[in-house]
């Protein structure tokens, strides 16, 4: 992978925005910010929201070189970019409203209705778990014959809300919803990436 890496690079501006560095790298852009902004590759940081890294095309290399042979196992806190240091962290307020049109769109081929299978199989968990939000008044529900039908908007809702990423033990999808909206935008073909400009 390294070499694929490296042939990559060839092919990459001199230098590369944090989006072209983690494709190259084959890293998440939560990795590869932490690693730019604790030093651990060199890079011209300008501070704004967006655009904020430029990396070197020489220092990526040096990163690659480096990660093969090891000599950042001891740099690298130990599954600090696992899926449950991220659900551990809250989403900005800003980001939720952002986050509930992400679920939306993400889930526009289910119908405005969903029955409870539909509901397990988009957020991970079980019918009992769907029933019991409902009950409680977290999603919205109607009893159509003697089953819930859940209100789709609703169920973004909570799960887009502070109470929704703060359930005790979230499903294995919960947790991947949460990254792929963090990394939306960042998931683009690597060839795409490549042929952004260095700004």
């Amino acid at each position: 992978m390294v070499k694929d890496s490296i042939e990559l690079l060839k092919d990459c501006p001199d230098w590369l925005s944090l989006e072209q560095f983690r494709a190259v790298a084959h890293i998440s852009k939560r990795k590869a910010k932490w690693l730019l902004e604790n030093g651990v590759i060199p890079c011209e940081d300008s501070g704004k929201h967006t655009h904020r890294f430029q990396i070197r095309r020489s220092d990526v290399a040096e990163f690659l070189r480096r990660q093969d042979a090891g000599e950042l196992n001891g740099i690298i806190p130990a599954g600090a970019f696992n899926n449950k240091q991220l659900h551990n962290t809250l989403l900005p307020n800003t980001e939720l409203e952002e986050f509930f049109s992400f679920l939306i769109d993400e889930w526009a081929y289910m119908p405005d209705m969903l029955t409870t299978k539909q509901a397990t199989e988009l957020t991970g968990y079980n019918d009992t778990t769907i029933n019991n939000w409902a009950v409680a008044g977290k999603i919205q529900a109607v009893n159509y014959y003697g089953k819930n039908l859940i209100f789709k908007e609703s169920l973004a809702e909570y799960l887009a809300s502070y109470d929704g990423q703060r359930i005790a033990r979230p499903s294995q999808k919960h947790r991947d919803i949460i990254e792929a909206y963090q990394d939306k935008g960042q998931e683009s073909t690597l060839s795409n990436t490549l042929t952004l400009s260095n700004r």
